[in-house]
C-alpha cells in the first residue's frame, strides 16, 4: 500500500503511450461501435422490434464481453518491454521512479481499451434516450460502474502474472491457467461435496462472481440485481487495489537479467500450478467416480478404488508434466517433476480422505440454527406441487418460508432426517423396496426414494444448502405445511394484499366448473375474502387441513403480476386458480353473498372429460394445473377417456373433492377452459361407478 500511495502517472510517458498506441484506440472505437451504437441505429432508421429491442431493462452485453477479452489481453501489448532484456533497461533508465512508471504503463494498458468502450456505452444509450426509452428501473450508470472495475480487475489479475513470468509464452498460458482456475475450483469442489459430502448440495454459482471478474461480466448479461452489484463490485475493487499493490512490490524486485526466462519469481511455479493440479486432479476423482456409480451417499470405499485414481492422475500427471516443460524448456527435470507430482497427488488424496471422513469438517450435518434462519427453500416436487395447485408459470417445486413457526417445521424435520440416516446408515439410491413406519403413509400416494433440497438463508447473506434422497413414507409429514399461511399466500398470490392483479375482476365457478361468472373484486372486497379464508385456515389443525375429505365448493380464476426482484418491476401477468372446498365456511358464506347462489351464474361454455386409469395406477392429479393433452398425463395408462354433456359433468358435483386430498382413485374429472386444462379430484374409486 505504501508503494501504491507514492505512485504517480506520469503525464509525459502517457502521453507517449497513447500516441504510439493510438492506431489500437481508433481500431477499438470503431469496433465497438458496430457492437453497440451502430445496431441501435440501425434499429431506430428500420424500427426493427421498436421499442421491444429498444429496451432500457437489456445490457449491451456484446459490448461488455468483447471489452472484457480485449482488456484481457492489452496488458502483453503494452508491457512486452518486460519480455526484452534490452527494452527493460531502456525503461530503467528513464528518469521515472519504478512505481511511477509500473502505474502509468498500468494505466495506459486501461485507458487504451477503456475510452472507446465509454465513448460508444454513452453513445449507444443517449441514441436510446432520444427515442424515449425509459430507464427508470434500469441501472445503467451503476451497470457501467460495475463493467469498469470488473475490467480493472482483469487487468490487474493479467499484470500479476507477467510480473512473475519473462516470456510471452509463459504469461499467456498462465493467464489462461489463472483465468480458468476459479471455473476448475468451482467444478472441482461441486462436484466432490456431491458425490461425497453427505447431504451437501451445490453451490450457488454466485460465488463464481467472488472468485471470477469475468464470471461477473458474465452475470451483467441476466441483469443482476442492484445489490449484487454493489456488493461483487465493492468485493473486485477491494481486490484489485491489493493486487496493484502486490504488483508494485514484484515490479519493484523484479530484476532486469530475469527478463527473457520462464519465470522472474521462483516461488510462483510450484504454488501456482501446484494449487491447480490438485483441484484439477480432485475434479477429475469425483467426476469418473460419479460416472462409475450415479448413486448418492458415497464414502471412503468408493472414493478408495482403482476407477477413481487410474484415469484422473494419468490425465492430471500429462498435465503437470506438460507445465513443467514449458518452465525449463526441457526434460532434464523429468524425474524431480515426477516426484514433485506425486507429492502434489498424495497431498490432494489426504486432504480429500480427511473432508470424507469428517463429512467435510463437520458442515455437511450442521444445520443452522432457527433464530439465525431469515427464509428457508425447500424443493420437493412431489409434495410442494400439491402444496401450490397454482397456474402455468408457477415454479411448483420450491416451498418458500419465512415464518418463525413454519421454519422451525422445516428445522425439525431435517433433524428427522438426519436420525433417519443414523438409524439406516446403509439406505440409498436403490433401496426401491424399503419402507418406513408413519401414520399417514396410507393417506397419501408415494412412490419409492424422494429427493428433497433445503436451502437455509442465514442473516448474514450466507446460505446453507442440503440435499437428500429419503423414503416417500417420510415425506407425507410436509403434508401438513399446507396449512401454513406462508405456503398459501406463495400458492395462492391473490391472498398476498402486495400482489398486483392484472384486473380487478375474478371468475368463479362451481364445483364442476359447469357455470361460471365474473365479479368486481374491488381492495374493500379482496381485504374481506382474505380475512375470511384467514378464519377459516386459522380454525383448521395441520392434519384435519392436509387430510380430511370435504366437498369442492367453488373455483376461482385470477390474473396476477409476477414480481421481477432483479429489476423490482411487475412483470408479465399469469392465471392462477384457487379452490375453495366446504371446510371454509365463512370463506363459503361469503362467496354466496357476492355470488348470489349458482343459479345466478352462466353456463362456461366448458368442455368435460372423465379419464379411467390401469388398476395399478396411482393418480395424483395436480390440480388447477394445465396440461397441453390428457393423452400422456404422467405418463400413466389411460383406459378410458370420454367425454361428457353439460348435465352429466354437473351431476358430479357431489363426488369433486376438494383439491388437498391426494386421492388414490382409478378416475379424474377434467374440465378444459379456453386453453387451459384442469384436473378436479374425485372419490371414485372403481370403473363400475362411472358405468353407473
Amino acid at each position: 500500500m505504501r508503494n501504491l500511495l507514492k505512485a504517480r502517472i506520469n503525464l509525459n510517458l502517457l502521453k507517449h503511450n497513447l500516441k504510439t498506441q493510438r492506431a489500437y484506440i481508433v481500431l477499438f472505437t470503431v469496433f465497438f461501435f458496430v457492437l453497440f451504437p451502430s445496431s441501435t441505429i440501425v434499429k431506430i432508421l428500420r424500427r426493427d422490434g421498436f421499442p421491444s429491442m429498444l429496451s432500457g431493462d437489456s445490457v449491451p452485453f456484446a459490448l461488455i464481453i468483447f471489452t472484457g477479452m480485449v482488456m484481457f489481453f492489452m496488458p502483453f501489448i503494452t508491457q512486452s518491454y518486460l519480455n526484452s532484456k534490452k527494452a527493460v533497461d531502456v525503461y530503467h533508465a528513464l528518469p521515472i521512479t519504478r512505481n511511477d512508471l509500473y502505474l502509468t504503463n498500468a494505466f495506459s494498458s486501461f485507458i487504451i481499451v477503456y475510452l472507446p468502450f465509454t465513448i460508444n456505452y454513452v453513445l449507444g444509450y443517449s441514441l436510446l434516450a432520444s427515442q424515449g426509452v425509459n430507464f427508470a428501473n434500469h441501472h445503467v450508470f451503476l451497470y457501467f460502474a460495475f463493467a469498469s472495475i470488473l475490467f480493472f480487475a482483469i487487468q490487474t489479475c493479467n499484470n500479476f502474472v507477467i510480473m512473475n513470468t519473462g516470456t510471452l509464452a509463459n504469461g499467456l498460458v498462465h493467464a489462461f491457467i489463472l483465468f480458468i482456475a476459479p471455473f476448475v475450483a468451482y467444478g472441482a469442489f461441486t462436484s466432490f461435496v456431491e458425490s461425497f459430502i453427505f447431504g451437501v448440495s451445490a453451490f450457488d454459482e454466485m460465488i463464481l462472481s467472488y472468485l471470477s471478474p469475468s464470471y461477473g461480466l458474465l452475470r451483467l448479461i441476466g441483469v443482476p440485481s442492484k445489490n449484487q452489484v454493489l456488493v461483487v463490485g465493492t468485493v473486485w475493487l477491494i481486490v484489485s487495489i491489493g493486487f496493484t499493490c502486490f504488483n508494485l512490490n514484484l515490479y519493484n524486485k523484479r530484476k532486469s537479467e530475469r527478463s527473457e526466462e520462464p519465470f522472474t519469481n521462483h516461488r510462483y511455479f510450484p504454488l501456482v500450478v501446484s494449487l491447480f493440479t490438485g483441484l484439477v486432479l480432485t475434479g477429475l476423482m469425483s467426476l469418473f467416480t460419479y460416472s462409475n456409480d450415479s448413486s448418492s451417499n458415497k464414502g471412503l470405499a468408493d472414493y478408495l478404488t482403482l476407477n477413481t485414481f487410474l484415469i484422473p492422475m494419468g490425465i492430471s500427471f500429462v498435465m503437470y508434466i506438460v507445465l513443467d516443460f514449458f518452465r525449463y524448456k526441457s526434460t532434464k527435470h523429468f524425474a524431480k517433476a515426477v516426484i514433485h507430482y506425486f507429492i502434489i497427488a498424495a497431498t490432494t488424496v489426504s486432504i480429500c480422505v480427511v473432508l470424507i471422513f469428517t463429512n467435510l469438517l463437520g458442515y455437511g450435518n450442521f444445520i443452522p440454527s432457527t433464530q439465525s434462519i431469515r427464509e428457508v427453500k425447500v424443493t420437493h416436487y412431489s409434495v410442494v406441487s400439491q402444496l401450490y395447485p397454482t397456474s402455468y408459470y408457477y415454479d411448483i417445486s420450491n416451498l418458500v418460508l419465512t415464518e418463525d413457526q413454519s421454519i422451525q417445521e422445516i428445522v425439525n424435520f431435517h433433524h428427522k432426517i438426519l436420525n433417519f440416516y443414523d438409524e439406516n446408515p446403509n439406505f440409498g439410491y436403490y433401496d426401491s423396496d424399503y419402507t418406513f413406519e408413519n401414520e399417514n403413509a396410507q393417506k397419501a400416494p408415494v412412490s419409492n426414494i424422494d429427493t428433497i433440497s433445503i436451502e437455509y438463508k442465514v442473516r448474514g447473506g450466507f446460505t446453507v444448502s442440503r440435499n437428500y434422497n429419503i423414503p416417500s413414507s417420510l415425506s407425507t409429514s410436509l403434508y401438513t405445511l399446507a396449512n401454513n399461511w406462508d405456503v398459501q399466500t406463495s400458492a395462492h398470490r391473490i391472498l398476498n394484499p402486495e400482489v398486483v392483479l392484472d384486473t380487478n375482476s375474478v371468475t368463479f365457478f362451481n364445483a364442476t366448473m359447469t357455470k361460471t361468472r365474473t365479479l368486481s373484486f374491488t381492495e374493500n372486497v379482496r381485504t374481506e375474502f382474505i380475512n375470511r379464508y384467514k378464519e377459516d385456515l386459522s380454525s383448521m389443525d395441520d392434519e384435519t387441513f392436509a387430510f380430511e375429505e370435504s366437498e369442492l365448493k367453488y373455483v376461482l380464476q385470477y390474473s396476477a403480476y409476477t414480481y421481477d426482484a432483479q429489476r423490482d418491476i411487475y412483470a408479465s401477468s399469469n392465471v392462477s386458480t384457487l379452490f375453495i372446498d366446504s371446510r371454509f365456511k365463512y370463506t363459503v358464506d361469503y362467496l354466496d353473498s357476492l355470488i348470489g347462489g349458482e343459479e345466478t351464474m352462466n353456463p362456461s361454455g366448458s368442455s368435460f372429460t372423465l379419464a379411467t386409469f390401469g388398476e395399478n395406477d396411482i393418480v395424483i392429479p395436480q390440480y388447477g394445473l394445465p396440461f397441453i393433452t390428457i393423452d400422456d398425463l404422467y405418463g400413466y395408462a389411460i383406459l378410458d377417456s370420454r367425454s361428457l354433456t353439460r348435465d352429466e359433468a354437473h351431476a358430479l358435483s357431489s363426488n369433486i373433492n376438494g383439491p388437498h386430498l391426494r386421492t388414490t382413485s382409478k378416475a379424474v374429472y377434467v374440465v378444459t377452459v379456453g386453453s387451459s386444462t384442469y384436473f378436479l379430484p374425485t372419490d371414485f374409486t372403481t370403473t363400475s361407478t362411472i358405468d353407473n
